[in-house]
């Protein structure tokens, strides 16, 4: 991960001021002051560790981008249904066709999303980016497209 001088500074932080920086992340301030490159694995990864999950900083340092796909291990989780997310969970994305996991954002509670180069599934972070997850059209169980596009996706919650 491309950490930025704040970003390495508030790694090693306590967990309270850590967590504190979580939920600002998750409200209006933006990532790119502590990840750089805007890649959404990482800024969501950086998330989860600020807000506690068991990321280590080794860890920080030496993943980036879908080297982080095996850490949220999101076809061990859980099938998005169209039920409400919790805030704080880490949300994957994965083509039908391909079985591949493109794209992670971060649930900001109910059905919206923040992400960064996700374009409709979450874009530049800051709530102008967000998006709903509800505006998904379902096409079977566990199976949606985007409106006005063919690609068919589904949508993992991690347990991480």
């Amino acid at each position: 991960m491309n950490l930025s001088p704040l970003g390495a500074n508030v790694s090693q932080r306590g967990a309270v001021e850590r967590l504190n920086i979580g939920h600002r992340l998750l409200q209006d301030e933006g990532i790119r002051n502590y990840v750089h490159q805007g890649v959404c694995y990482d800024a969501v990864a950086f998330t989860k560790f600020l807000l506690g999950a068991p990321i280590d900083v080794n860890s920080l340092l030496n993943l980036y981008g879908p080297d982080w796909k095996p850490v949220f291990n999101f076809l061990a989780g859980r099938l998005w249904l169209g039920e409400p997310i919790d805030v704080g969970t880490a949300v994957g994305f994965q083509y039908v066709h391909n079985g591949d996991i493109f794209h992670t954002s971060i649930a900001l509670g109910g059905h919206r999303i923040r992400g960064e180069n996700g374009h409709r599934l979450g874009n530049g972070w800051i709530s102008i980016g967000d998006s709903d997850l509800s505006r998904l059209e379902q096409v079977s169980r566990g199976v949606y497209r985007l409106p006005n596009e063919n690609v068919e996706l589904r949508v993992w919650l991690s347990f991480l």
